[in-house]
């Protein structure tokens, strides 16, 4: 399962940082969604697992594409409506942070011989309580995403353009998500001792890993390739400033038209693409 408090956190602190962002009237909700990005698919409810088409391999956000479908996709957002860009800005936050941490997660996927679920919302129970003194197991996620049940249906015209699998299949792993948010919320626990093979989104403290420093903050070598010893938080902050970055020219491309910009964000897409690959 996703992070998906460290998503909308690392999305709102990205705008936050971006200093253009503040012409734009977002809507917050569609930016907390789009945040989500490609994990909406993960949100299967245990019952319906035929009902999208989640094996198949989702389409990176920069993956496979072109400068040319890269170049229309910037474009063609400057005209679109506060809900697309709101939900386009989110997932593209997504994307950068998902990348930065692919490495650091398939690390202490093998080193506690886990998954990337157990990792994640090891990762978002820990930083939430850590540095924002929240516990995950009994507040509520679902209630931050405050829709009604049918999206923008702009919103699958623009991302078909990034990601055709995810647009076709957007409204239903929303639908899925909501259902699922609440049956893997357990804050008292009783699920769990029903249901054997049961497991809460976010867990106590049984279901944490305490014997791995997961933030890394003692600096262990991760990624032996590059030599990168770098903590959560490192490289959670580098993520963040890139993101911001992207933005910016983004932002100021969509105000002057500059070509300038948009061979900046071009080349920030690109260089994102090696990253993930």
């Amino acid at each position: 399962m996703p992070m998906i408090w460290n998503h909308m956190l690392f999305s709102e602190e990205v705008i936050d940082y971006t200093d253009r962002i503040v012409h734009y009237n977002l809507n917050e909700n569609y930016l907390i969604l789009g945040s989500q990005g490609d994990n909406l698919l993960e949100f299967i409810p245990f019952w319906s697992t035929k009902k999208l088409a989640h094996k198949q391999a989702p389409t990176d956000f920069v993956s496979n594409i072109n400068d040319i479908n890269l170049s229309e996709l910037i474009k063609s957002t400057t005209y679109l409506n506060r809900n697309v860009n709101s939900y386009l800005i989110g997932y593209i936050t997504y994307c950068f942070l998902e990348t930065h941490l692919k490495n650091y997660i398939k690390y202490f996927t093998e080193l506690t011989e886990t998954n990337e679920r157990i990792i994640k919302t090891n990762l978002d129970t820990i930083i939430m309580k850590k540095y924002h003194n929240l516990n995950t197991m009994n507040t509520p996620i679902l209630k931050e995403f405050k829709f009604n049940l049918l999206l923008d249906p702009k919103i699958n015209k623009t991302i078909e353009i990034v990601n055709p699998h995810l647009a076709n299949n957007l409204q239903k792993a929303y639908l899925h998500t909501l259902i699922s948010l609440r049956w893997l919320f357990d804050p008292y626990g009783w699920k769990t001792k029903v249901f054997p093979s049961y497991m809460p989104l976010f867990g106590n403290k049984s279901h944490l890993i305490n014997e791995v420093d997961l933030l890394n903050e003692k600096h262990v070598i991760w990624d032996k390739f590059n030599n990168d010893s770098r903590s959560f938080i490192e490289v959670y902050n580098q993520a963040k400033i890139e993101a911001v970055e992207f933005l910016n020219d983004l932002i100021n491309f969509w105000e002057n038209d500059d070509i300038n910009n948009l061979n900046n964000v071009i080349e920030r897409l690109q260089n994102l693409n090696k990253k993930a690959n």
